[in-house]
Order: C-alpha cells, then sequence, then structure tokens
C-alpha cells in the first residue's frame, strides 16, 4: 500500500468541478442531489481508470447514502473504495465511516467489554487507538459517543480525553464539552474546567465532506499510516456522587 503527497493532479484536475458540485450540494444538505453528483463523479473516474479517485468518489456515494439513511448501501459504498484503494488515507476514511454506518444499520454496540476485534464498535475503537492524525481523534469522538450511550461512562472519558490530547484543532472542540460534562458529573470540577480552557471555536470544524476530499490535496489532507498504534493511557476523574447519561 502506497501513499503519495496527494492524488492532485492531472486526474484531479479531470474532475474537479464534478467532486466540487457534490461538495457544494452535500453542504447545501441537498441529499438527493449530492448522491447523484457522486454517482456522476464516480462514473468519471470510473471511465478514465483513476483508480484512487474511485475509491475518493465511492467515498462520497456512501457520505451521501449515510445522511439519506441508506446505511446498508453506505456500508457497501464505504467497504468497495476500502477494497480498492491502495492509499491508506482513503482506506482509513472509508473503515471508519463503514463502522458508524454498519452502527446505523443496526449493529449491537452494547457490552464494549466483549466487542469482537472485527465488530464495528470493535474497529471504530481500534482506529481511535491509532496514531492518524485525522481519523484517530474523529474515531475517539464517535467512540465517546457510543460508550456514553453505552453508559460505560469512565471509558468513555478515556475515549474523550484522547480526543483532548491530541490537540487537533477540528476535534478537540467536539470532545471538550461532552468530557467536561461526564467529569463534573464525576465530581472533578477542577479537571473540567481544565478541559474547557484546552476548548477552542468549534467553527474549525470541517464538514464532513471535506474529510472525504483530503486525499485530493485539501489542506489537511496529508497521507499518514492509519494503522494501529500503542494503547495510551488517560487521566481518570475523581469518583464523585455517579454519572447521568450523556
Amino acid at each position: 500500500m502506497t501513499d503519495g503527497p496527494s492524488v492532485v493532479g492531472s486526474g484531479y484536475q479531470a474532475h474537479r468541478a464534478a467532486f466540487a458540485v457534490f461538495a457544494e450540494q452535500l453542504r447545501k444538505d441537498d441529499r438527493r442531489a449530492a448522491l447523484a453528483a457522486a454517482h456522476a463523479v464516480h462514473d468519471q473516474v470510473l471511465a478514465a481508470g483513476h483508480l484512487d479517485l474511485r475509491g475518493v468518489a465511492l467515498s462520497c456515494v456512501g457520505l451521501a447514502q449515510f445522511e439519506l439513511g441508506e446505511f446498508a448501501a453506505a456500508v457497501e459504498s464505504y467497504q468497495r473504495a476500502k477494497d480498492l484503494s491502495r492509499r491508506s488515507d482513503v482506506r482509513g476514511f472509508a473503515a471508519l465511516r463503514a463502522n458508524l454506518a454498519r452502527i446505523a444499520a443496526g449493529e449491537s454496540v452494547a457490552y464494549p467489554q466483549v466487542w469482537e476485534a472485527d465488530s464495528a464498535p470493535g474497529q471504530l475503537a481500534a482506529l481511535a487507538r491509532s496514531e492518524h492524525p485525522h481519523l484517530a481523534p474523529a474515531a475517539g469522538v464517535e467512540l465517546g459517543r457510543l460508550l456514553c450511550g453505552e453508559q460505560h461512562f469512565l471509558a468513555a472519558i478515556r475515549a474523550y480525553w484522547a480526543v483532548v490530547d491530541s490537540g487537533h484543532p477540528w476535534f478537540r472542540p467536539r470532545a471538550t464539552a461532552p468530557l467536561a460534562k461526564l467529569l463534573r458529573e464525576a465530581g472533578d470540577h477542577e479537571g473540567a474546567s481544565r478541559v474547557l480552557d484546552y476548548a477552542s471555536p468549534e467553527a474549525d470544524t470541517p464538514h464532513l465532506v471535506d474529510l472525504a476530499l483530503a486525499p485530493l490535496g485539501r489542506p489537511g489532507g496529508a497521507a499518514l499510516l492509519a494503522g494501529p498504534g500503542p494503547a495510551r493511557s488517560w487521566p481518570l476523574p475523581r469518583r464523585g456522587p455517579g454519572l447521568r447519561p450523556c
């Protein structure tokens, strides 16, 4: 598997307008138009024989299908993107979104202590533990939500702490508020205040389409390995009177 500096070049330049149409429609929340645009750009890059661009285009199809609530179809599109692409950044994004689509389609997230490695939540947890600069914190935010929903609050705190500690300008703002809430409910008011000191404007958080198109050479699209990295330890809250559901 290889990662070039980007897939920008004659291939992307020839299809820039088609990708731009998809991005515009999804940002406007015109989901049907976005899906049609994603299929159109996929057909273009397929005809041109651009394998890596096809992986990006399939991720765009999956995004639109997910937003339409077509979760099973989104899983299939993301899986095809992951299987077809030789780039770890494209494969990593597709894997993250495929697992979220599997969960949205009804795959159980109950009992995190027995999540299997090949289950959607198990793979999400592995990605959150990886060292990918963008996908690990993105997965960490989603993992925190899942764990909080299952009322595994200490594990959720660990997941959110990892995102805050990463310093990622896009995802740290999305983790600080739920982490501070959990810490306050655990009785760690000092820790909650410290977390909120790390907060930065959430306006910096990109639209999902920016993450999908990052391998095309947009800002933040550096291609780094998305393989699992070593587990890290995160501070635990002092035990308080009890935590309430998120």
